[in-house]
């Protein structure tokens, strides 16, 4: 299937997979300073394991106290990373948003509109996407701070989403394009 201007994908995205989506943004944004809660961690670890060492604190030997922080840290973190995934969705839910929402993407040669079903519509000029990204069930379309994910569902088969890809190629500045090395290798597959 080839998109033409005026071409729409559509379907019906789970209150959660926006969130879940919002990972590779993160990913990509912040990058290996995502990590820099892990590495006070381990400052604060090993502060706690040379307390620990201290004679006549605990008596415990280094292996084992270090063993047992490890663990309890590795143990905190999970629960904590967990917590923290599972509290966008049950938020938005608390405030009455819908369990899953209708959205459709138009693209024409200018512009690019993303609807819900909600009512909402967004009228956005090529200019301003600033890069698009592939995550690991679906496409980021990033503008300014906001992220507008096109999970694989809703391209059907490798051709349409091969034809979407390039249409959305096409109209990305040279910027945008240098922002999108993902995009552009799955085009020219």
């Amino acid at each position: 299937m080839r998109l033409e201007p005026g071409m729409e994908v559509n379907g019906i995205i789970p209150l959660g997979e926006m969130a879940q989506a919002s990972g590779e943004l993160i990913k990509r944004q912040i990058g290996w300073r995502r990590y820099a809660y892990c590495a006070y961690l381990g400052l604060l670890v090993s502060c706690a394991v040379i307390w620990m060492n201290t004679p006549g604190v605990l008596g415990l030997d280094w292996e084992s106290a270090f063993g047992g922080l490890a663990v309890t840290a590795v143990l905190v973190t999970s629960g904590y990373l967990w917590w923290a995934r599972s509290m966008l969705p049950a938020s938005w839910k608390r405030m009455g948003a819908p369990p899953q929402t209708t959205v459709s993407y138009q693209l024409d040669e200018q512009t690019l509109t993303v609807s819900t079903g909600g009512g909402v519509r967004t009228v956005m000029p090529w200019t301003v996407v600033q890069a698009i990204w592939r995550s690991s069930d679906a496409w980021l379309i990033v503008v300014g701070t906001l992220a507008y994910v096109v999970p694989h569902r809703f391209l059907g088969d490798a051709a349409a989403e091969q034809s979407f890809l390039a249409f959305c190629l096409d109209r990305l500045s040279p910027e945008a394009r240098n922002r999108s090395p993902d995009l552009i290798a799955q085009v020219q597959r």
